[in-house]
C-alpha cells in the first residue's frame, strides 16, 4: 500500500519482470511492484548533456547529487514528488530484456516500476523532462519530451508541460501527468508540505515549481 496512491485507479499494481541474467527458480517471470509517486528529475537528476526524457535512465540522469544548498529557488517553491498513475496508457505491459512491451494505445504508454534498472524511461516514475512551448498550441495535449532543454525562443525561463486533463487510457501518453481525481494530484514540496496541483495551473507557475534553481518569480500561489 505504501507504493500506491489511494486514488490511483490503475488496472494493475505489478508487472512481469524478466532479464536474461536473472532466472526465477520456478522458471517464471518475477513480479515487479508499481508505484504511484514520481520524483522530479530536475531536483534529483543531473543532466550530462541535455534533459531528453530517454536520458533519465540510459544516461543516468537520475544519479544526481541534490542538496538543500542547490535548491536556490527555495524548498517551499520546488516540487519533489507528485502523484502519477502507476499505469499510463492501454494494455498489459511487461518488462523483458531491457524493454517495455504490451502498450497498445494510440500514444506511448508506460509503467512506474519500483527500484528497477536497465529499463527505458517508460518503465520508471519521473517528471520534469516534458516541455511545453507557450508560443504554440500543437504541443498542448502531449508536450515535447524529446527536447534537450525546455527554453524556447527568447524565453528567459524554461517552460514545462503541466498536468493535463484525464484522457481515456487509449489516448494517454506516458510523458504526461494526469489527475487522479477531479481536484488534481497531490504534490510533496521540498519543505515537506503537500500541495494540490490541478489541471488549471498556469504553465509559468508549474514550470517555476519544477526547477530547483531556475530563478523564476512565479509560485504555485500564482
Amino acid at each position: 500500500k505504501v507504493y500506491t496512491a489511494p486514488l490511483d485507479a490503475s488496472p494493475y499494481k505489478e508487472v512481469n519482470w524478466s532479464w536474461p541474467y536473472t532466472t526465477h527458480p520456478n522458471g517464471i517471470p518475477f513480479k515487479m511492484a508499481l508505484v504511484s509517486y514520481a520524483p522530479n528529475c530536475r531536483v534529483f537528476g543531473t543532466a550530462a548533456v541535455g534533459w531528453e526524457a530517454w536520458k533519465v535512465n540510459w544516461a543516468h540522469m537520475g544519479a544526481g547529487t541534490a542538496k538543500i544548498s542547490t535548491i536556490t529557488d527555495g524548498t517551499s517553491n520546488t516540487m519533489f514528488v507528485i502523484e502519477k498513475q502507476a499505469v499510463t496508457g492501454q494494455g498489459t505491459m511487461v518488462y523483458k530484456d531491457w524493454g517495455i512491451t504490451g502498450s497498445n494505445g494510440t500514444q506511448q504508454g508506460g509503467i512506474n516500476m519500483w527500484a528497477t534498472t536497465d529499463t527505458p524511461e517508460t518503465g520508471i516514475p519521473f517528471f520534469g523532462a516534458t516541455c511545453n512551448d507557450p508560443s504554440v498550441t500543437w504541443d498542448d495535449e502531449y508536450g515535447q519530451w524529446w527536447q534537450r532543454t525546455c527554453k524556447f525562443g527568447a524565453n528567459q525561463f524554461e517552460t514545462f508541460q503541466p498536468p493535463r486533463r484525464k484522457l481515456v487510457a487509449n489516448q494517454q501518453n506516458f510523458y504526461n501527468i494526469y489527475p487522479l481525481s477531479s481536484s488534481g494530484n497531490q504534490c510533496l514540496m521540498g519543505d515537506g508540505s503537500v500541495r494540490n496541483i490541478s489541471t488549471s495551473i498556469s504553465i509559468n507557475a508549474w514550470s517555476a515549481a519544477v526547477t530547483p534553481n531556475g530563478g523564476e518569480t512565479f509560485s504555485l500561489d500564482n
